[in-house]
């Protein structure tokens, strides 16, 4: 009988332990949504780069048009008034006017670079929005294929946890039936030796019989009391492994 009770205890141990795994993978699902959150506000970020490279390059080209229109007014200056145009160009005014034409080409020049590198900065922009779309979605669908694992695995501990609660009370129940029958075989025993004590050599033998078919019954009565809670334990052993090999899994790190 105390060997039934220590394995109960044993039992009682594995389901303490599947109780913590439960609660460190939920732990871990909290940490999985935290950071698909933080992915997804980076995402939304990296969304927002594109239309501020836009309004950059807005504002570049109207500054360029700026540029180009104060150079065409210069050569419509020098067109019309040629007379006047060469008493500037001799004049510092003159060269103050072709100062001011070198810089303006030559800030069209780099106007032009400033739009070929936003140009290729934008690309690299929608590449790496792409990417992190696509990254995105992959996590997406891995954080879904784990979250129906630990919901798959959580039904099967609960209904584990619910069987093992009700072999539990079916087998204190027998043993506490058991307990009763011996001490109600115990009595028998006694009362068989004192009618083996009266009776004849037949009635001996026949109470013999009786005896050891009331100790085959407690025997027998024991030892499904054994397998049962053996299965039981298997079990509990079972599930434990199963989660073990769960956690191992991509997505569930501890």
């Amino acid at each position: 009988m105390q060997q039934e009770l220590d394995m109960l205890v044993e039992a009682a141990e594995e389901l303490k332990n599947l109780k913590e795994t439960l609660a460190q993978q939920q732990d871990a699902s909290v940490r999985i949504k935290a950071f698909s959150a933080l992915l997804e506000r980076v995402t939304e970020q990296v969304s927002r780069i594109p239309a501020g490279l836009a309004a950059i390059l807005d504002r570049a080209g109207i500054a360029e048009e700026k540029l180009v229109a104060a150079a065409a007014q210069v050569v419509a200056l020098r067109e019309s008034v040629p007379e006047i145009v060469a008493r500037i160009e001799r004049s510092d005014v003159g060269r103050s006017i072709e100062v001011l034409s070198a810089s303006i080409t030559e800030s069209r020049a780099e106007f032009q670079g400033f739009r070929e590198m936003v140009s290729h900065l934008e690309a690299i922009t929608r590449q790496l929005q792409t990417a992190s779309e696509s990254g995105a979605q992959k996590f997406a669908d891995q954080l879904q294929q784990s979250l129906k694992a630990y919901e798959k695995t959580t039904t099967q501990v609960a209904a584990l946890r619910a069987e093992l609660e009700a072999r539990f009370e079916a087998v204190q129940v027998r043993v506490d039936a058991s307990g009763g029958s011996m001490l109600t075989a115990m009595a028998n025993q006694s009362k068989v030796l004192d009618a083996l004590r009266s009776a004849g050599e037949g009635q001996v033998k026949l109470m013999q019989q009786l005896t050891g078919h009331i100790v085959k019954l407690r025997n027998d009565e024991i030892e499904k009391l054994r397998a049962d809670i053996g299965k039981i334990a298997s079990k509990v052993e079972k599930q434990a492994s199963a989660l073990e090999v769960l956690s191992k899994k991509k997505g569930f790190t501890f």
